[in-house]
């Protein structure tokens, strides 16, 4: 058959009407509602379309962490700017806090919807956008990033350009 007129047939048709479904055997039936199941499935409504991280709410984000090092990131900076000091046990347990350990618990909270998410908003989170920019490659479907006062070195920002080559 030619390919130009197989393209023109409306299979919808050939499924759905009762007149054409009797030319079909039952294996060809259970193919075509597979298929139709994957299809709906593949179209369900995105429950994270948008994710937003913005450092001024980051107490929501991390409320199940107790020892993350970003936590304590944007919770000092807001606590600087309202002239309130820092003592010294504080210094040293953040010094205690490791990076490694706090992306990955940041990966645990958003590994049930990274696959989700298509579009992520990273706001004021400074210096600590360094750190954060690699959770940014463990998303899927990631069609849309958008950064706001967020420090990304150009090497990995090289690295996740080349996702898209």
């Amino acid at each position: 058959m030619n390919i130009s007129l197989n393209l023109k047939v409306n299979w919808l048709n050939i499924i759905l009407l009762n007149d054409f479904r009797i030319y079909l055997d039952f294996e060809t039936r259970k193919e075509v509602t597979l298929i139709s199941k994957l299809i709906r499935r593949k179209l369900k409504p995105i429950l994270f379309n948008r994710l937003y991280l913005n450092a001024f709410e980051s107490d929501r984000y991390f409320k199940d962490v107790s020892n993350n090092i970003f936590k304590e990131f944007f919770n000092s900076r807001f606590r600087l700017k309202s002239g309130r000091a820092i003592t010294n046990e504080v210094k040293m347990f953040r010094k205690s806090l490791s990076v490694d350990s706090s992306l990955n618990d940041i990966s645990l909270i958003l590994k049930n919807i990274k696959a989700c998410a298509n579009s992520i908003f990273m706001d004021c989170t400074s210096r600590a956008g360094c750190y954060f920019f690699n959770i940014v490659n463990i998303f899927d479907n990631l069609t849309e990033l958008h950064l706001s006062q967020c420090f990304v070195p150009s090497v990995q920002f090289a690295k996740f350009g080349e996702n898209f080559a």
